[in-house]
């Protein structure tokens, strides 16, 4: 879960964040924006949703940045698409390698980007994606659980995901509007 509350600092949990620069940041907040701050609970990974605001009601997007190394943080990623902002906005791998985001576009499908192999994907569905939770079952498999109206616990779908059955790209192709296209269209 996130921890976050709009308007207010958050807690980095340790991380020291202080003088990273940030596309479309500048050092600048914007007035009505905040972030939202997801560190793995057990590795030296962490993931920022930053200047995040309401595109629509009720709809709140932001950028995303992914960090390792807790004492000298190092930005690892900042592509450019928006992720849609919810509690489990992201969602990570037992081990911290595999990242899930729901992204914000058509619909709001789940980026899945693997650290070690500088891969990512998509996983979408035939509803909407901010009313579904990942579960991990081993360590290339996991549970894509779609929630009636976003309601827990009742549970519309349950989908498994085999990371090694997903057509893959580079990340260096993170924000290739084609390779994302391609991506999101063999996610269908």
């Amino acid at each position: 879960m996130a921890d976050w509350t709009p308007w207010k600092p958050i807690d980095l949990h340790g991380w020291n964040l202080d003088g990273i620069v940030l596309p479309d940041r500048n050092g600048n907040v914007s007035v009505g924006t905040y972030d939202a701050f997801f560190p793995h609970s057990e590795s030296d990974v962490a993931a920022l949703i930053y200047g995040i605001g309401e595109v629509r009601l009720s709809v709140e997007v932001g950028r995303l940045a992914v960090f390792r190394h807790k004492e000298n943080p190092v930005v690892i990623l900042t592509p450019k698409f928006k992720c849609l902002v919810a509690d489990d906005t992201v969602q990570w791998s037992w081990d911290g390698n595999i990242l899930f985001v729901k992204a914000y576009f058509v619909s709001y499908p789940f980026a899945v980007i693997d650290l070690d192999r500088h891969l990512f994907s998509f996983i979408s569905a035939a509803t909407d994606l901010s009313a579904h939770e990942i579960r991990q079952e081993d360590d290339r498999t996991f549970t894509l659980v779609d929630y009636i109206n976003g309601l827990r616990p009742y549970r519309r779908d349950v989908r498994l995901i085999k990371l090694d059955e997903m057509k893959w790209f580079g990340l260096d192709r993170l924000d290739d509007s084609t390779a994302i296209s391609e991506a999101f269209s063999s996610s269908l």
